[in-house]
């Protein structure tokens, strides 16, 4: 066998080697632990999916659980432990094609539950229990919460929020069609907002139109800091949005 062929035979085992151990991983709402250390955001602060609530690490279940859907049991069937929320920020993620209401409603759980984490962590004891941001893949909404988190109470610029959130999840997890904050619409959304340093609250560039207006979103930034600063529990959209559109990512 000449060089070129032996070079080429490799190059297929490897090629086939690398779809074979790809199809064999699970998917995003199924891999264990299921989740991602964002300590550099805070030294506490978890991102995951759906299961991570009550995947329990070293005997301590999380202290704080803010959930974009209904968190489910470790083990199969995989029933809903909505039991494991301390608090529910729900919206639908569409991957990128949200309508302009869906975008809307997006940004506002966003920003709302970005000041409810700011809350928690700050009331959360330094010997205490860590804290759990989820949704179902883990990919776009709980990361979303997260790099909001640290853009308007951090200090963190969101390219550099977004790139970091993104580098953790690749390090700690690993399932099929892996691809942490994907969702541009959403990116947008955090690309919007400007790094508070003083910790004072939500600074997000919100520009009104008639459909914010009609959707009584025209004063968001004052409703996250303000009306919304007294709310431990936060009811977003009605229907859980479990699976969303992350599970559509065979077809992108």
């Amino acid at each position: 066998m000449s060089e070129w062929s032996r070079s080429l035979t490799a190059s297929v085992s490897a090629a086939l080697e690398g779809v074979e151990q790809s199809y064999s991983l699970p998917s995003g709402n199924r891999d264990l632990p299921g989740r991602a250390r964002l300590n550099e955001i805070h030294p506490k602060l978890d991102v995951g999916n759906e299961l991570a609530a009550s995947y329990v690490e070293n005997s301590r279940p999380y202290g704080i659980v803010l959930s974009t859907v209904t968190p489910r049991k470790a083990k199969a069937p995989y029933n809903e432990a909505a039991y494991l929320s301390t608090h529910e920020y729900k919206w639908y993620d569409a991957c990128g094609r949200e309508t302009p209401a869906g975008e809307a409603d997006a940004r506002k759980n966003i920003i709302a539950a970005a000041k409810a984490l700011d809350t928690a962590l700050s009331a959360l004891p330094s010997d205490g229990p860590r804290a759990l941001v989820h949704c179902a893949y883990g990919q776009n909404r709980s990361n979303a919460v997260c790099v909001a988190y640290a853009v308007l109470y951090c200090g963190w610029s969101p390219a550099a929020a977004i790139e970091y959130a993104r580098k953790a999840c690749v390090r700690d997890r690993r399932y099929y069609l892996q691809k942490p904050l994907h969702n541009e619409v959403f990116n947008r959304i955090l690309q919007s907002f400007t790094p508070s340093f003083d910790g004072s609250g939500a600074r997000a560039h919100y520009k009104e139109t008639p459909l914010t207006q009609w959707l009584g979103l025209h004063n968001i930034s004052s409703l996250s800091t303000s009306s919304l600063s007294s709310s431990i529990k936060q009811e977003g959209n009605p229907d859980d949005q479990t699976g969303s559109d992350e599970e559509e990512q065979t077809s992108e």
